[in-house]
């Protein structure tokens, strides 16, 4: 099946003729007019399934090429045909281009087939990997044709950043109701923020023949969307309104300024908690050391080899631990932000010693007794 025929040795389009030229290539019997197809020679019939008008081969199981369209293939081409018309471009269904067969070539205003800013429209419906997509779309580009891919799921040319439509309908003959545009006319929406973010949003879906228009115009540009935590995670290349590009780029460049001054502010950030973490380190290991000197001169013995040791389990609030025998248990300088229910009950069973009483204040207000260094008395051990 296909869409091209030959009669006369002249070319019959099955998408361009009207309702009585088809009348005529429609006979039967003695009165049908020898239709060939231009692929193999062979004898071709003219067919019309609710819409979609084509050609079959009057014998089945042809090894031609065009007598494997699927109805939904030739219902598409005609539609894309169609919508190219409507745009005031020449559609030239399955003309050869380069080394490849097109569609349909759309033929812009006052040019002709061959000429630079020809479009060839490629429809795809089964998934087709991208290295095939890609070389597909370089034999169009070295002929002088762009591409534009038409497929019902992106995974059918596998390549985001190539010209492609989505257009929606599962139903064998889909020109039979509008065929619609799913990936088309994104608009942008400015949410009202200390900083202008801006959010894409798809504004259709839209009839085939206005998105076909907006594209062979100019209208509607194949643009990538900038990625960050503004934009949708879905596909990030969409037909963006060509008047808005200003606009996406300006409130673009706004938000990339801002999240580089929030990585500047975050590194600062970083910077600082690293410090007061060396900070806190050093001022436990001399209160710790000055904590040991009390307990030495006071008679006390560790009660393991290895005391103080860091709470690593948070339960202690990240403190450093020192367990006598037969005394109480100290926690050096537990971080005050770091106390929670568990670790205020423990440290309420502890001796907690801290370097100033800034510090004991600070845990005071979360729940903690806590007591400066320099106010530490320790009695001998009983005896």
């Amino acid at each position: 099946m296909g869409q091209i025929a030959v009669l006369d040795g002249s070319r019959v389009d099955a998408t361009a003729v009207d309702d009585g030229g088809w009348g005529l290539l429609h006979r039967r019997g003695r009165a049908r007019p020898a239709l060939t197809c231009p692929g193999c020679d062979a004898a071709v019939h003219a067919v019309q399934r609710q819409t979609t008008r084509f050609f079959r081969h009057d014998r089945a199981g042809s090894d031609c090429p065009c007598a494997n369209e699927s109805p939904r293939h030739l219902a598409l081409k005609s539609a894309c045909a169609t919508a190219v018309r409507t745009a005031g471009w020449e559609a030239l269904p399955e003309h050869r281009v380069g080394g490849r067969v097109a569609d349909v070539l759309a033929v812009p205003p006052g040019s002709a087939a061959g000429d630079v800013g020809c479009v060839s429209v490629e429809i795809q419906l089964s998934n087709q990997p991208a290295d095939v997509t890609v070389a597909r779309t370089a034999d169009h580009a070295r002929a002088g044709s762009a591409v534009l891919w038409v497929v019902t799921r992106p995974s059918a040319v596998d390549a985001p950043d190539l010209p492609h439509l989505v257009v929606a309908g599962d139903a064998p003959h889909p020109v039979a109701a509008p065929v619609v545009v799913l990936n088309a006319a994104a608009r942008v929406r400015v949410d009202g923020r200390e900083l202008p973010v801006p959010r894409w949003r798809t504004a259709g879906p839209f009839p085939l023949d206005r998105v076909v228009a907006g594209i062979l115009s100019g209208r509607l540009v194949w643009t990538e969307l900038p990625r960050n935590r503004a934009w949708p995670s879905r596909a990030s290349w969409q037909w963006v309104p060509a008047a808005q590009i200003p606009e996406q780029q300006r409130l673009s460049d706004a938000l990339g300024r801002a999240e580089e001054a929030a990585s500047v502010v975050t590194a600062a950030r970083r910077q600082v908690h690293a410090a007061n973490i060396l900070a806190h380190a050093e001022t436990k290991r001399t209160v710790t050391a000055r904590l040991l000197d009390l307990l030495e001169a006071a008679g006390h013995r560790l009660r393991w080899p290895g005391d103080p040791v860091e709470d690593r389990s948070g339960w202690y609030a990240h403190g450093t631990v020192v367990r006598t025998v037969g005394g109480p248990l100290y926690v050096v300088h537990p971080v005050a932000g770091q106390v929670r229910g568990g670790a205020r009950r423990k440290l309420a069973s502890a001796v907690v010693v801290v370097d100033t009483a800034e510090s004991a204040a600070r845990l005071s207000a979360v729940g903690v007794d806590a007591v400066p260094i320099h106010a530490v008395r320790i009695a001998p051990p009983a005896s």
